[in-house]
């Protein structure tokens, strides 16, 4: 099993794990990355909801893993789809 700490550390908030074994990936998000979304969004200012997840790839708020997203919701957003590990 391989586990890859991808936010929380040194932060308040946004802690997100990625478990990787045989194959399976599971990706745990435990909330809102205080200190990185704070340089983007504030109280009045947030992130796009009809861009979808797409502000948040492109800032760096969300881990761009190759094969953690569907397939579907990619090519929905405009994103090349991405090979698995």
């Amino acid at each position: 099993m391989n586990v890859d700490i991808l936010g929380g550390k040194d932060e308040v908030g946004g802690n997100k794990i990625l478990l990787e074994h045989d194959g399976t990936k599971i990706l745990l998000d435990f909330g809102t990355s205080f200190n990185g979304e704070d340089k983007f969004f504030s109280e009045f200012l947030k992130a796009r909801k009809s861009a979808g997840l797409k502000d948040y790839f492109v800032l760096g708020l969300l881990p761009d893993l190759p094969g953690l997203y569907r397939e579907d919701y990619l090519r929905h957003m405009g994103r090349p789809l991405q090979p698995m590990m």
